[in-house]
């Protein structure tokens, strides 16, 4: 993977993901030395699925959470788009696919707001004559 990178708002993660089936998130930390480190991929995959876009998410101090914009193809004559959330639990050191939530077709890009004190949070999804908002 590779096409797409996110990452959390305060630092803590980075979700790689490929334009079909491939999503890796990164836990980011910091050693004794105040160096930067990476730990080893926790895995997203989600198979039949081509990724559109992915950001991630303010969500203040809480489990860092991506959205990514998809089209689930496993069933072609009734395929549809998606916004999906991925929440990485910094606890138990997993990934899990949150919620998901249809979106229209000519959805395109996605774009994070800021959080607390700065903003609603969400994302705005973005198309050709039409922009929405998903909290």
């Amino acid at each position: 993977p590779g096409q797409y990178v996110a990452s959390d708002p305060k630092g803590r993660a980075i979700m790689i993901s490929a334009i079909e089936k491939q999503k890796l998130v990164y836990v980011m930390n910091r050693d004794s030395n105040n160096n930067t480190t990476i730990s080893s991929p926790l895995s997203a995959h989600k198979s039949s699925t081509i990724t559109f876009d992915c950001v991630g998410v303010d969500v203040g101090f809480d489990n860092p959470v991506f959205a990514a914009l998809e089209l689930s193809y496993e069933n072609p004559s009734s395929a549809t788009k998606n916004i999906t959330y991925y929440e990485l639990d910094l606890g138990l050191n997993h990934v899990t696919r949150r919620w998901t939530e249809e979106v229209t077709r000519k959805a395109c890009c996605v774009r994070s707001l800021p959080g607390g004190s700065d903003g609603p949070s969400g994302v705005i999804i973005g198309g050709e004559d039409v922009i929405e908002y998903h909290n």
